[in-house]
């Protein structure tokens, strides 16, 4: 049998956010995937959002690297499945960044945001440095632009409490 190729995109993530950052990428070119299986994890200025495969087969391509910015409707990845290509289905419209699964099928997982008891000016993959070294963002003072704390102020930071 013939493998079809099925490409997985940027699904719409809700509350008006047009990208994300990929910061995880679980999967590699040849690995074989199952459904619902986690392959990428995207940080948007809310959250950190969980992407698990939409279906299984074989991953045949990844469309971005750790720190891109992924926009709405993008191609993250191309899996090549079993299945056949359904045919004289129904043409369903779908509004760019719309998943084809339905809304309940838990294709995206969300984590908790996490609740800053004042705002700090970081970029999402800056946050997730900080949480892996340790770091309390609350502590560092920002030398980027307008403030905002850079992951090299995160090393920093590390470095001074050891």
């Amino acid at each position: 049998m013939s493998r079809t190729e099925h490409v997985f995109m940027l699904p719409d993530l809700g509350e008006g956010l047009a990208s994300g950052d990929l910061t995880e990428i679980h999967v590699k070119i040849g690995d074989e995937v199952k459904a619902d299986q986690l392959a990428l994890v995207v940080d948007t200025t809310k959250a950190s959002v969980e992407l698990p495969m939409p279906f299984a087969g074989k991953v045949a391509e990844i469309h971005g690297k750790i720190g891109d910015t992924i926009l709405v409707g993008a191609p993250l990845l191309t899996v090549l499945t079993d299945e056949a290509p359904v045919q004289d289905a129904p043409q369903v419209q779908h509004l760019v960044g719309q998943s084809s699964a339905p809304a309940d099928t838990g294709l995206i997982r969300r984590l908790p945001p996490r609740k800053p008891q004042q705002r700090i000016a970081a970029s999402p993959i800056v946050r997730r440095l900080a949480r892996e070294l340790g770091v309390d963002l609350i502590h560092v003072t920002g030398t980027g632009k307008a403030g905002a704390i850079t992951a090299d102020d995160v090393r920093s930071a590390t470095r001074a409490a050891h």
